[in-house]
């Protein structure tokens, strides 16, 4: 790096030189030296090619990331918002390479108690998967699961429950069921009514019913089990 510095102050191969120290503090553990590096680097960055440039992700995730192993987490989280940001700006909306800042940057968000703004990314990366698949490919499924479980944890069980039921639905549809995906929203949506039992139920939200093919569920009950009045929900 101090070589680099010497024969091209702030080139490409400088800045590239300070990145590869940087990371390798990170890995080594010594998370002080790597903030140290990294911030160097996105100075460097931000000199040579302005701080809109998507030449500073690289080093604002380094940044971002070794302060939160140093338990920084209030000075991480604007480093990895401008992170994200740029990344969405310059490699588009819903890129792959944002999710790996975007999921410790909400998990930052909630440890901070900006529970709107941790919100906001995990939903992001939810819609970041339906547009990959669509609304109804199973592999939506995990997605799903991510963000329901989300707000299980904060202490939002109706919402949750709504998304284990959308699951539950895109899950039994008879052109591509998976019985693992059924069993798991349904062990969801068990889940909020305990988070219900055990912390009283959400004030805000209203419980919503089985989205579209509850009334096809019903009906396969009542043709092989016990009479369900209409109206009544598998929960």
């Amino acid at each position: 790096a101090e070589a680099q510095a010497k024969a091209a102050p702030g080139s490409v191969a400088h800045v590239t030189a300070v990145l590869n120290l940087a990371s390798t503090h990170y890995k080594l553990g010594d998370y002080a030296s790597a903030v140290d590096r990294f911030a160097e680097a996105v100075k460097l960055a931000g000199d040579a090619w302005g701080d809109n440039s998507p030449r500073n992700i690289s080093p604002l995730r380094g940044l971002g990331f070794s302060l939160l192993a140093q338990q920084r987490t209030a000075e991480a989280v604007p480093v990895l918002a401008r992170a994200v940001a740029l990344s969405r700006r310059h490699q588009g909306l819903f890129n792959d390479d944002q999710y790996a800042m975007a999921a410790p940057l909400a998990k930052a968000y909630q440890q901070l108690g900006m529970l709107a703004d941790a919100e906001r990314e995990e939903q992001y990366a939810y819609r970041g998967a339906e547009s990959r698949y669509g609304t109804d490919d199973l592999r939506l499924l995990p997605a799903l699961d991510r963000l329901a479980k989300w707000y299980e944890n904060s202490a939002r069980p109706a919402q949750a429950r709504y998304l284990h039921r959308r699951a539950f639905t895109l899950a039994t549809d008879p052109k591509k069921t998976s019985a693992s995906g059924a069993v798991r929203a349904l062990v969801g949506v068990a889940r909020t009514y305990f988070i219900e039992f055990r912390d009283g139920p959400e004030a805000a939200e209203q419980d919503d019913p089985f989205p579209n093919g509850n009334a096809r569920l019903v009906s396969q009950i009542q043709q092989s089990g016990p009479q369900i009045p209409m109206g009544y929900y598998l929960d």
